[in-house]
């Protein structure tokens, strides 16, 4: 299983538009604390339109929590300031 891991995300809309991607392609959803907003936030769910109560998605409190729950899974991480594109990663 594809597992998608969202550090400290801050804006709800964006999570609820990866969380209904991670939906369609059968992910799991990670958030990790602090959220700059509350799971029940309108913009949230709104973002994840009727399908946010399907989303397979758990909150955790920190990195370590998250590796503690999935040992010996292989990471690899996606950011807008990397100096390689994603379509490059090996």
């Amino acid at each position: 299983m594809l597992h998608v891991v969202l550090y400290q995300p801050e804006i709800p809309p964006n999570t609820g538009n990866i969380g209904r991607s991670c939906l369609a392609i059968g992910a799991k959803l990670w958030l990790i604390r602090p959220l700059g907003f509350k799971m029940d936030d309108r913009s949230l769910k709104r973002a994840g339109m009727d399908y946010w109560h399907l989303v397979d998605c758990q909150v955790v409190d920190s990195w370590e929590h998250l590796r503690a729950e999935l040992p010996g899974h292989r990471f690899w991480f996606l950011t807008k300031f990397a100096n390689k594109l994603v379509w490059d990663a090996q």
